[in-house]
């Protein structure tokens, strides 16, 4: 379980580090073309490390033609984050950016989790509303704070 956990904060700071990276991309090059060139590097990384490993199971079409057609669409979810992100970056601060994705994934795996377990939690349903609240309040009181010019470390 702490490996899992350890794995999941990882992976969150690399999704801020990517999403920064690639706005950064998309400045100098369009919006289009990054996120071309970004899926473009990912395949070719996710092609040499299937290679390394040496799967037999590599692009083979019996094992692709066993799973449902809708799996496939998580590359178009992964795809359209990418692009809003970097639509959203230009216009909103980075820690807001986040933070919006952040509840964004607390709702949605909240509204998955009782899909797939068919049972409501009032815990997990109380910490996605005790977090987005924070954020609420958090942005209501910096909005206050630069209204009555105070300043904030």
């Amino acid at each position: 379980m702490v490996v899992g956990l350890v794995l999941a904060l990882v992976s969150g700071f690399i999704a801020v580090i990517s999403k920064m990276i690639n706005f950064k991309l998309s400045e100098r090059i369009g919006l289009l073309n990054g996120t071309l060139v970004n899926y473009v590097v990912a395949s070719v990384i996710s092609i040499l490390v299937v290679l390394i490993i040496r799967s037999n199971n590599i692009f083979s079409l019996s094992i692709m033609k066993s799973v449902p057609t809708w799996v496939y669409l998580g590359g178009v979810f992964g795809l359209a984050a990418l692009v809003l992100t970097i639509i959203s970056l230009p216009k909103i601060p980075v820690t807001y950016s986040t933070i919006l994705i952040l509840i964004g994934q607390l709702a949605t795996g909240f509204v998955v989790d009782i899909i797939i377990s068919g049972k409501f939690s009032c815990v997990k349903f109380l910490g996605v509303v005790l977090v987005t609240l924070g954020i609420c309040i958090d942005k209501l009181f910096l909005n206050y704070l630069e209204k009555k010019k105070v300043k904030v470390s």
